[in-house]
């Protein structure tokens, strides 16, 4: 295993960092589900959940696009309703 997604990649899908990571195996097939981070409502908010596809878990490849992206394999958004949290 190695790095899996770098700050790169989460650039080139339009976030600042990836977090919350979960690895997980279904019908087969090994993915991996983070948690895009951005800075819409707040700073450092979490914008839902990306799950992308290993092309080979033992060396930590996923399927990428013809630009070298990532390809993102499910996305679920968190719906913006404008309220922003206060402390």
């Amino acid at each position: 295993m190695g790095t899996v997604l770098t700050q790169a990649d989460a650039g080139a899908l339009g976030f600042g960092k990836f977090s919350a990571s979960d690895l997980y195996s279904a019908g087969g097939r090994d993915f991996v589900t983070v948690s895009p981070v951005g800075s819409v409502p707040v700073p450092d908010s979490y914008e839902g959940c990306v799950v992308f596809r290993f092309v080979d878990l033992s060396s930590a490849r996923l399927v990428r696009d013809a630009g070298g992206r990532p390809q993102v394999e499910a996305r679920f958004h968190i719906y913006r309703s404008g309220v922003v949290p206060t402390g």
